[in-house]
């Protein structure tokens, strides 16, 4: 007998995962592959459509087939989904990739060899190595984290326009308007080729099923797309220089309505049946930027503290989407315009409230940032080769044995007298400033070399805890009522770090089981391949909570003090900018 599944893909900055379903939200099996990005120049991060698209097919087919050993019948796909980066991909008229290479404004057609490989003798039919054989294919892809665009993004900001009203007030680099006035003023030859500007989940959607769609939550979060003044701005487009677009009507960037989560996109057209390993039969549900899959994937989980599921209790939730960044996202049935905070966003990802979106550009990037620069982390990490346990790991259990021979109160007091401000890739918000920069405080030469790689990571995790309470607050003064966390991500596996957060917060944190993207892209094919009437009752019976994190109560006072430090430290860095703006 047939057994209905449906299958969620969360396509993040440096790899795929695919996971197969049951209608009632059970995991049957799951399979990841990497994505290669390259960094050409400084701040500057690039991907490729192609071989992001190779990988998505590789993790389906994979996880389809593990999933077929787990049941006695045949497996059925019934429905697909999609979550992506908010990484803008560029194509052709012809759907084809367009190079978003800084090194290049040819006008070339098709696969060609990407401007970044150095070897020469590698052409676009050839491979001699899998670094050549990668660039084969165009880096046509600005990945979310590229800050290239920040000179435009102030612009923009300066001229404090009303339409920023729904991004905090403050324009970041990070969305795809400042992105595309760069390309448009950088690279001309190149602007004028793309026909087609596509956010990489928008995309995957449009390459399954062949209709060339996009979805409100792409729209309204990276677009600057309003849907309370039913679309874009022409005052707004125009001041951003890109009147080209009002006047062709937004054809490059939207054809059609906008599409909402849970929404049948089509079904799978021949050729990506064939890459994927599924039929045509399979119905491919409205994409989701990976954050939004999150909240589909967590916020409506059962707590013991709630009975059912309703406005009220998903706008009293805060979702922490934990991973190379974090999300911090609140959503509410009235809007609420919090400064420095993204949004609010009307019916994204759920009708009938709105959400906003806070962040950290850098969380579990900065960590594995801190471990690779350090002098320490060669001989650390050849000790964790032969142990077969991992850095992160291995730094908590030492970080556990130093504070219990120094004979201190928790592992956080490690970094009592050391400060970090966790600004390495700008604030996100509130501050909303990405040309902040990190700092540290408290450095001495007395410890060894392992033992300050220890002090150091427990310094970052502290400081990014902090920076969520930072972003905690400002929602909670902007009109959120926030009484509940829910985490999901890579970053819940770091018990140190989940434990601090709780402990910063002083509010306990409950953790999703499984990967709550995955959840997400599953809540949503099951919608619309039927199964449920709506995304809230697919979420009441398809998520689910792995286990809560209490917090130490005995630190507050500990944390209070660090928090009046992190304040401290941003006004001492605003204060040194104004010392050091030499003309």
């Amino acid at each position: 007998m047939p057994v209905p599944v449906l299958v969620g893909v969360d396509v993040g900055t440096g790899s795929v995962r695919a996971s197969v379903y049951t209608v009632d939200g059970k995991v049957l099996g799951t399979h990841a592959e990497e994505t290669p990005l390259q960094q050409p120049l400084a701040k500057y991060y690039e991907q490729s459509s192609d071989l992001v698209w190779i990988a998505v097919c590789s993790s389906v087919r994979r996880a389809v087939s593990l999933s077929q050993a787990q049941v006695e019948g045949e497996l059925e796909v019934k429905g697909l989904g999609f979550d992506a980066t908010c990484s803008l991909v560029c194509l052709d008229k012809n759907l084809d990739p367009v190079s978003v290479s800084p090194r290049t404004d040819h006008r070339g057609e098709g696969k060609q060899k990407d401007p970044g490989c150095e070897k020469q003798q590698c052409s676009g039919d050839q491979s001699h190595t899998d670094e050549c054989e990668r660039a084969q294919y165009m880096y046509n892809i600005i990945l979310w984290l590229d800050h290239r665009a920040e000179d435009q993004a102030a612009r923009v900001t300066k001229a404090r326009h009303e339409c920023l009203q729904y991004v905090g007030g403050i324009l970041s680099p990070e969305m795809q308007i400042p992105k595309i006035m760069w390309l448009k003023e950088t690279l001309p030859n190149t602007y004028s080729r793309i026909q087609h500007f596509v956010d990489l989940p928008d995309y995957l959607t449009m390459r399954c099923t062949g209709t060339v769609r996009r979805t409100l939550c792409s729209l309204t979060c990276k677009f600057n797309y309003i849907e309370e003044i039913g679309g874009w701005s022409e005052e707004y487009l125009s001041m951003c220089g890109l009147h080209d677009h009002v006047a062709d009507g937004y054809e490059r960037l939207l054809q059609g309505v906008p599409m909402q989560s849970g929404e049948v996109a089509g079904k799978l057209v021949e050729r990506a049946a064939r890459d994927l390993g599924l039929t045509t039969d399979v119905v491919v549900c409205a994409g989701c930027i990976d954050a939004y899959a999150g909240v589909l994937g967590v916020v409506g989980a059962h707590l013991p503290s709630s009975t059912t599921l309703t406005t009220s209790t998903v706008s009293q939730r805060l979702s922490l989407i934990l991973g190379t960044s974090s999300c911090h996202m609140a959503l509410a049935k009235t809007p609420c315009h919090v400064p420095g905070v993204w949004g609010p966003y009307k019916n994204v990802p759920l009708g009938g409230l709105s959400l906003n979106e806070g962040g950290q550009s850098a969380s579990g990037a900065l960590l594995d940032d801190v471990i690779k620069k350090h002098a320490a982390s060669r001989d650390l990490g050849a000790t964790c080769e032969q142990q077969g346990i991992s850095l992160h790991y291995a730094l908590q259990q030492q970080a556990e044995e130093l504070a219990q021979a120094r004979g201190l109160p928790s592992v956080y007091h490690l970094c009592a007298g050391v400060h970090v401000l966790p600004f390495h890739h700008g604030n996100r918000s509130p501050l909303a400033d990405s040309t902040l920069t990190g700092m540290i405080c408290g450095l001495q030469l007395l410890d060894t070399p392992q033992t300050d790689l220890t002090i150091s990571y427990v310094a970052t995790i502290v400081a990014l805890a902090l920076e969520t309470r930072h972003i905690v607050e400002a929602l909670n003064e902007g009109g959120h009522d926030l009484k509940c966390i829910i985490a999901c991500g890579g970053l819940t596996k770091n018990k140190l770090y989940m434990q601090c957060h709780a402990n910063a917060l002083q509010i306990p944190i409950h953790v999703a089981s499984g990967n709550a993207m995955t959840t997400g892209c599953a809540v949503g094919a099951a919608v619309a391949a039927g199964f449920y009437p709506s995304l809230t009752d697919a979420m009441a019976t398809m998520s689910h909570i792995s286990h809560c994190i209490d917090p130490q109560w005995d630190t507050s006072d500990f944390f209070d003090r660090k928090y009046k430090v992190y304040q401290e430290m941003i006004q001492d860095q605003l204060k040194y900018k104004r010392l050091s703006a030499f003309e």
